[in-house]
């Protein structure tokens, strides 16, 4: 019970971390990669649970996992270069 609730805090905390302190980019990825793993984590032990220790969707989900952050870092590394600094009100078309 303490693994969902845990699971549970970490996804929530990366939601208010990612909403209240956008404003550099890294920041922002950092706090969706933590969304990510809270996610993945919750999967593993409702999985354990439910279905007695089957993750092979747990292995799909950290996947997508792995290939947001290396897309996002691939993003962040060519912004940085562009523009000079992760700040996200850089980016904006205003």
């Amino acid at each position: 019970m303490n693994g969902f609730i845990f699971s549970l805090v970490v996804v929530f905390s990366g939601m208010i971390t990612l909403s209240l302190q956008s404003v550099h980019l890294l920041g922002s990825l950092l706090s969706l990669e933590m969304m990510m793993l809270g996610l993945f984590f919750f999967y593993s032990l409702v999985s354990c649970v439910m279905t007695g220790g089957e993750v092979y969707l747990g292995l799909i989900i950290l996947t997508f996992g792995v290939c947001e952050a290396s897309l996002g870092l691939a993003l962040f590394v060519s912004m940085v270069r562009s523009h000079g600094v992760d700040y996200v009100t850089v980016f904006c078309l205003n």
